[in-house]
């Protein structure tokens, strides 16, 4: 078909994946598109959870997988990853020649895509630009702005902010972020957390009772705190009396000192009978989870920007998510058990939020395809 849009998405972790989901269901079931999936770096290794077999499952066929990711927890590793993936990535995109390429956010791989499309003169697509946070995410994610040619952010203030660094302004979409997408279309009940006890290891979770999320990543500017960072987070929420489920760290640096501390709790045996520990967790689950838990502890974004719209108590520590616009559903805690528990005590007092669209209403995916169809239908 000749007037088919080829569209490249490169996954290189479980949050891109997610991020994008909803967008490539539009696509995929628009004969307008064809789609040339490529995954790589920690999403095709099985310690990270291997969210190829995610997208897999997902209904959808990976064209390219790419093997990538220096499995070390330094930020050395992270520069190697990056060039390793940003050749592999050149020679596949040269091959596809596609009509455009979409990348994600801001994680550090991410730059090998913007570099690989980029200097071949592909258009390229990048969701959640103009966002602040904290840590070496913003460099990337403003890199990645700077590289690209048409900018889907997730609130009015990023769109704001990424006109402001010099994008066309014909070319900035506040389109919202497409993860509340999930959230918005499924039908989010408590019996389906019931697959949960099937992924990684510890105790069974009884999803009638109450159970506290928690996720951690590294400040890879604090690499090594990040040990003890995770053993305050730990001990904090061992003084309640409620269930846990831990996912498991993404590969940046610095994870290998997260991983240590968590092992080495699960490995003690003592006070671990309410925790099960998971390395990854397919999108749809993962909103499920989200949605039903008592109280979110860590720093992942989700927990700023699902949970918002999902009205759940969150506590977010640290420094990793800092500047990111947040809702009322937030407390901010630094990295002390004392903190974190009086954190965690206001937001189980509290109980659920009211629902915030700050960042989006849950149509961002139907809305990319309409403005990408608009762009590059011939």
């Amino acid at each position: 078909m000749n007037n088919t849009i080829h569209i490249v998405p490169v996954i290189l972790s479980r949050a891109n994946f997610g991020r994008s989901k909803s967008l490539l269901h539009e696509l995929k079931s628009d004969k307008r598109f064809k789609l040339s999936i490529i995954s790589g770096a920690s999403a095709v290794v099985d310690r990270f959870g291997e969210a190829n077999k995610f997208i897999e499952s997902s209904g959808f066929s990976v064209s390219h997988k790419i093997q990538c990711l220096i499995d070390s927890s330094t930020n050395e590793a992270q520069a190697l990853t990056m060039s390793i993936a940003t050749m592999q990535l050149t020679g596949i995109l040269a091959k596809l020649n596609p009509d455009a390429v979409i990348v994600v956010a801001d994680r550090y791989e991410t730059l090998a895509i913007s570099i690989a499309a980029s200097f071949q003169n592909i258009p390229l697509i990048h969701i959640q630009g103009g966002e602040i946070s904290g840590n070496i995410d913003d460099k990337v994610r403003n890199a990645n702005t700077a590289l690209s040619d048409f900018h889907f952010t997730a609130t009015k203030k990023s769109k704001d902010r990424v006109i402001r660094m010099g994008a066309n302004p014909k070319k900035v979409f506040n389109v919202g972020c497409p993860s509340l997408d999930l959230l918005n279309k499924r039908n989010l009940v408590k019996r389906n957390l019931a697959e949960i006890n099937h992924l990684g290891v510890g105790a069974n979770i009884d999803f009638r009772q109450p159970y506290i999320l928690v996720s951690q990543h590294s400040v890879t500017t604090e690499v090594e705190q990040s040990k003890e960072y995770m053993n305050q987070i730990i001990h904090a929420c061992n003084q309640f009396p409620l269930q846990k489920v831990l996912i498991w760290p993404n590969s940046d640096a610095g994870t290998g000192g997260i991983s240590k501390s968590i092992r080495l709790f699960r490995d003690s045996g003592i006070n671990i009978s309410s925790w099960r520990f998971i390395t990854a967790v397919p999108p749809d689950l993962y909103a499920n989870l989200l949605k039903h838990s008592a109280c979110l502890v860590g720093n992942s974004s989700s927990f700023i920007r699902e949970s918002a719209f999902l009205g759940t108590p969150s506590v977010i520590i640290g420094n990793r998510q800092q500047n990111r616009e947040i809702g009322k559903n937030v407390t901010l805690s630094r990295n002390s058990k004392k903190e974190i528990i009086s954190a965690i005590k206001k937001q189980l007092h509290h109980g659920p939020y009211k629902v915030d669209m700050l960042y989006g209403n849950g149509k961002s995916g139907k809305e990319m395809k309409k403005i990408i169809l608009k762009n590059f239908s011939s």
